[in-house]
């Protein structure tokens, strides 16, 4: 996944902030969890909930930021303010679990019930996106467009 900071213009359409598109790649790995929790519909094992704030690209806005509307990769759009405002520090159960499959044979693709996962707080569980929520207040972003591939 990668991110890139949006604003509105004075003609209420969206731009990349800065001179060049910035992207920053907020994640390390392939943290499902965390495309779970902002809105993208894949393998959320660990049944966090969603922030709730994303939508997709409308057609003009593919246009305005110059993307192939029917490319492979997922584009969600979330606003900056939802994520500022977050409470970082609230608690959530991680659901994911190792499942075995067979004699010798485990994935980590399994869901415990409610009440059996661990717990911890969302700064916890995604604290490399957390330490970099600076970026978007430092270039005054309004949206984050978040790109799947």
């Amino acid at each position: 996944m990668s991110v890139t900071f949006l604003k509105v213009d004075k003609e209420n359409k969206l731009i990349r902030c800065g001179e060049k598109e910035e992207e920053i790649d907020f994640a390390d790995s392939q943290d499902y969890a965390f495309y779970g929790f902002l809105g993208y519909k894949a393998r959320n094992y660990a049944a966090i909930p969603e922030l709730g704030t994303h939508r997709n690209l409308t057609h003009k806005e593919y246009k305005d930021l110059n993307i192939d509307p029917y490319t492979d990769e997922i584009y969600l759009i979330i606003p900056v303010k939802s994520l500022l405002e977050f409470d970082w520090n609230k608690e959530l159960e991680d659901r994911r679990v190792i499942v075995q499959l067979g004699p010798n044979s485990f994935s980590g693709a399994g869901t415990c019930s409610p009440g059996e996962g661990r717990k911890t707080t969302y700064k916890e569980e995604f604290l490399y996106f957390f330490e970099r929520l600076h970026y978007l207040t430092e270039c005054e972003a309004e949206y984050i467009l978040c790109r799947f591939y």
